[in-house]
């Protein structure tokens, strides 16, 4: 399945702004994500193909491994209008909060994700 998640103000030259967040500071600061999940070969097919369609280059492809803390979060970063033609060829809108839980399981780890977004150490 592909998701992506609302709009939100990032500031891209947080964190020291490497070259990669200035580069694309030039697009704006409102964002959102388009991921799959599970994070299968066939739905990381189906995102690139989705991203295709709405006009995004491979290159623009982030993958994140799972590791003990985090699942694996293989997405796109879409601007609004991106976001818009994401829900045109069917993504679904889905709260990333809401999915971490959900992946995570438990409200444990409500407490490490609330705390880890805090810290700026969250996707």
């Amino acid at each position: 399945m592909i998701y992506v998640d609302e709009i939100f103000e990032a500031n891209p030259l947080a964190n020291g702004g490497n070259p990669m967040a200035r580069q694309a500071a030039r697009h704006g600061t409102r964002w959102c994500h388009m991921w799959c999940w599970p994070a299968t070969a066939e739905e990381v097919e189906r995102l690139h193909a989705m991203a295709e369609a709405i006009g995004l280059r491979r290159a623009y492809f982030q993958r994140r491994e799972a590791t003990g803390r985090t699942p694996a979060f293989y997405h796109y970063d879409l601007v609004p209008g991106k976001r818009k033609l994401a829900i045109a060829q069917g993504a679904a809108v889905k709260d990333l909060r809401e999915w971490l839980r959900e992946v995570w399981g438990g409200e444990g780890s409500v407490g490490n994700t609330e705390k880890r977004e805090r810290q700026g150490d969250l996707f």
